[in-house]
């Protein structure tokens, strides 16, 4: 696959990701909070991947979350001048088990919750494949009946400085 690559503004691409999961979250009375207000620089990427990242981690966040709970997206700029974007829920979580099965390609963590929403089991992999061609991470911390952080880190090399 080959990447377009221009200087996106991660800010917008989170918010167009979040007004497009809003009617599932709404459904299910989850909470959203995005970036908007966050000083975030822009990174060197393929806008429309970028956004598919986005759009898959926030989708299943507001999937594995019950009633009442929130969705948030952050992002930071690490000491090593990466930028680390995180999707946190307060969903149903997973053990150490479920982490490496939903990151296996057709594997799907069984939970009464997320059997109300079939899916292909390929999400996450496609997510984190994106992410591996921008050069970038993904780690998946989680804790069952706690909820899930994904991390997603690109490099310095893609963060776009007013030196740059």
């Amino acid at each position: 696959m080959e990447l377009h690559e221009e200087e996106v503004n991660i800010v917008e691409i989170c918010d167009a990701a979040l007004r497009i999961i809003l009617p599932k979250a709404e459904e299910g009375y989850v909470s959203l909070r995005g970036l908007s207000g966050l000083e975030v620089p822009r990174l060197r990427g393929d806008k429309r991947r970028l956004k598919q990242v986005l759009l898959n981690l926030l989708s299943n966040a507001v999937k594995f979350t019950p009633e009442n709970g929130v969705v948030s997206c952050d992002a930071v700029i690490d000491d090593d001048g990466a930028l680390a974007i995180m999707v946190t829920d307060t969903g149903v979580g997973m053990d150490e088990e479920g982490i490496e099965k939903a990151l296996m390609r057709f594997g799907q963590v069984d939970s009464s919750l997320a059997r109300k929403h079939e899916g292909t089991g390929l999400g996450l992999p496609l997510t984190k494949g994106l992410v591996e061609l921008h050069e970038g991470t993904l780690k998946l911390e989680s804790k069952p009946n706690k909820g899930t952080r994904v991390t997603i880190k690109f490099p310095a090399s893609r963060v776009v400085t007013s030196n740059s």
